[in-house]
């Protein structure tokens, strides 16, 4: 099967200079029989704080697992200890979040079964 992969492409950016920014990102790997998409959420407020909610789908054709994580911190957590209130964290500053600030909700993965249509000796009307 050929897998297709998309550029992380920008669905969505605020820029609130100088007090914040926040950005929601998404990629997508799709196959014959499943889809993969991926969304980060990306807040900061300059000075003060800063947070990533990842969400991951995974949609087969009879389900949809979803998988959530949620990272926030203090600006030093981000920035550094003394850091200034406005610093510049370059092109993949949710990258950089995501790996500097902690965990503070369990990561939460879900899965939703989808009717799929009746098969012959399993009951129900179809041929």
């Amino acid at each position: 099967r050929r897998l297709r992969l998309t550029p992380r492409g920008l669905l969505l950016q605020d820029n609130l200079d100088p007090q914040s920014r926040s950005t929601l990102r998404v990629r997508v790997v799709c196959t014959g029989s499943l889809l993969l998409a991926s969304l980060r959420c990306f807040v900061r407020v300059n000075g003060v704080a800063a947070r990533v909610v990842d969400t991951r789908y995974l949609l087969r054709p009879d389900s949809v697992l979803r998988a959530r994580s949620w990272r926030e911190g203090r600006w030093a957590e981000l920035a550094g200890e003394g850091a200034p209130s406005h610093v510049d964290l370059g092109p993949d500053e949710d990258s950089l979040a995501a790996a500097r600030l902690p965990v503070v909700r369990p990561p939460l993965t879900e899965l939703l079964r989808l009717p799929t249509a009746a098969r012959p000796g399993r009951g129900g009307e179809g041929g």
